[in-house]
């Protein structure tokens, strides 16, 4: 007796939620397969990459700081001691590079065209995914019909 109980637990959960289905209307069934789809998610997220990139296309480089000693002796009796011999020097300073203009346009005019391509791959995906939606939810309205003719004769 018991084990029937344990067998016929797990096929009365199986069967619990398909005894609960509901008919999903066509524009809801379109709404909740770009909302819940990967694709969709991966184009979006694709798009805000771009969006991100594009803001430091026309920026300047990073500045780079610079130190160095020069003439300074190793040897003899001054060895190591900056202030012995004359011609010994401390450097330190900041260095900027200044790329081309036209450089850095193009590379924004890139980073632009990267963000138009990335958006009308998000519309391709989403219309690519509300037409398989549409077509399955389709087939499985015609299969219904079907069934219920079939049914009915």
């Amino acid at each position: 007796m018991q084990r029937i109980t344990w067998t016929a637990i797990p096929v009365l959960l199986a069967l619990a939620p398909a005894s609960n289905a509901q008919s999903v209307g066509y524009e809801e069934a379109l709404r909740a397969a770009t909302s819940d789809q990967p694709q969709v998610r991966t184009s979006e997220l694709r798009l805000d990459a771009r969006r991100e990139i594009a803001d430091a296309a026309d920026e300047l480089p990073d500045p780079r700081l610079r130190a160095g000693i020069q003439n300074l002796p190793v040897s003899g009796p001054a060895a190591f001691e900056l202030g012995r011999q004359l011609p010994t020097q401390i450097q330190v300073g900041i260095e900027q590079e200044i790329p081309n203009l036209a450089k850095r346009r193009a590379r924004f005019g890139m980073a632009d065209a990267d963000i138009d391509l990335a958006a009308a791959q998000l519309r391709q995906t989403r219309y690519r995914v509300r037409v398989g939606a549409g077509m399955a939810w389709i087939s499985l309205a015609y299969a219904q019909r079907a069934l219920t003719v079939a049914d009915d004769a």
